[in-house]
């Protein structure tokens, strides 16, 4: 926890990574969590947040050879949330989890990963015991002019999909919630063009036994038409 934080660099030509102890149990029973924040080049603060320029992904795997990079396995590919309107005083820190489901390999291992020099901080790392039900991952959202078709990765059966307006608490600030069944994948309709939403899945891996909910999911539907902009308010040009 501040002040202290493992910093972890990348850049155009080399990405560096980090390797976890060799752990007595079985990789693919665990789970990582940790906490993380995009840092800009040059700066040795922690108060930073990723955007469109400075994105950044963290990707998650196992090792067999600790100080051989090519024997890494990427499992997940955590990308940081875009801030588009930051503050002095905001907290843009993340609370990653990471499920170890078909991990292989001896050691977990962390890479930053970035096509232009920046960093990545990460703090209170954990591995833990990963719980009977796991959340659906690999969560995409193809966005259209009144609605949008949703996918996700699962063992489970039966889901709940949780949509409201951005930044919305769960469950009771949810517009809609959906149950799925036999399918891990959802077409939304009656949605309003030119629109900002979020949504989360769960899964229900038996009768009233839920996994926690995913990592919120962000999409904006089509603009569709007529279009109409008076450019009192407008985020169209």
């Amino acid at each position: 926890s501040a002040p202290s934080a493992l910093r972890l660099y990348s850049g155009s030509s080399s990405n560096s990574y980090v390797v976890l102890p060799e752990l007595n149990a079985s990789l693919d029973t665990l789970q990582l969590t940790f906490k993380a924040r995009a840092m800009y080049q040059g700066s040795t603060s922690m108060n930073n947040y990723a955007t469109s320029t400075y994105a950044h992904s963290i990707k998650v795997g196992t090792m067999t050879n600790p100080d051989s990079i090519s024997t890494f396995r990427l499992l997940e590919t955590y990308v940081l949330d875009e801030v588009s309107s930051p503050t002095t005083s905001g907290d843009y820190w993340e609370n990653v989890t990471i499920y170890l489901q078909g991990a292989k390999g001896k050691y977990i291992a962390l890479v930053s990963e970035f096509d232009k020099a920046n960093y990545v901080w990460i703090d209170n790392l954990e591995v833990s015991k990963a719980p009977d039900c796991i959340a659906p991952s690999g969560i995409s959202v193809v966005a259209k002019t009144d609605g949008a078709d949703v996918k996700w990765n699962s063992t489970a059966h039966r889901f709940e999909v949780a949509l409201g307006q951005p930044g919305f608490t769960l469950p009771g600030g949810a517009d809609t919630i959906f149950t799925v069944e036999n399918a891990k994948a959802l077409h939304i309709s009656d949605l309003t063009s030119d629109t900002g939403y979020e949504l989360y899945v769960r899964a229900e891996c038996a009768e009233d036994a839920f996994s926690d909910w995913s990592r919120a999911v962000s999409f904006t539907t089509a603009v569709g038409v007529p279009f109409f902009d008076n450019f009192e308010d407008s985020n169209h040009w």
